[in-house]
């Protein structure tokens, strides 16, 4: 599992979890989380910090052509979608495997997609988010 510190930050608030005075850290299975969120919340290339990380695979999932293109079909989209989460989640040495996804809402406005995350200590975490 994650061993690894990482700032808790609440998106949609945007500002990060403070207590007593400083910012509230998470590891293990709450880590991978604000992982997640953090790399199906940037779009590729962003900013520098994100540009190609390895094997030409840039952290972040590119949602802006996808969602609210009328011109793609919503299977092309999911799968699109599909493809871009599992390469990101590669990137992450705590992430086994994801799978099991399942789409639901309007492609050509927003879309929900649920997953299953399974971490190298064989833990299976169900993720969601909109997008």
């Amino acid at each position: 599992m994650m061993d690894k510190r990482s700032l808790v930050f609440i998106y949609d608030m945007r500002s990060f979890t403070m207590r007593d005075g400083g910012v509230v850290e998470c590891s293990g299975r709450d880590g991978v989380q604000q992982w997640l969120e953090l790399a199906l919340r940037t779009r590729p290339s962003s900013a520098p910090i994100y540009a190609e990380i390895e094997d030409n695979t840039a952290f972040g999932v590119s949602v802006a052509p996808l969602i609210g293109n009328r011109m793609l079909p919503s299977g092309f989209v999911q799968a699109e979608l599909e493809r871009q989460i599992t390469e990101v989640c590669a990137l992450n040495p705590y992430i086994a495997s994801v799978g099991n996804f399942v789409f639901s809402g309007d492609a050509r406005r927003t879309l929900n997609v649920q997953f299953d995350v399974t971490t190298q200590d064989g833990t299976t975490e169900e993720v969601e988010i909109d997008l």
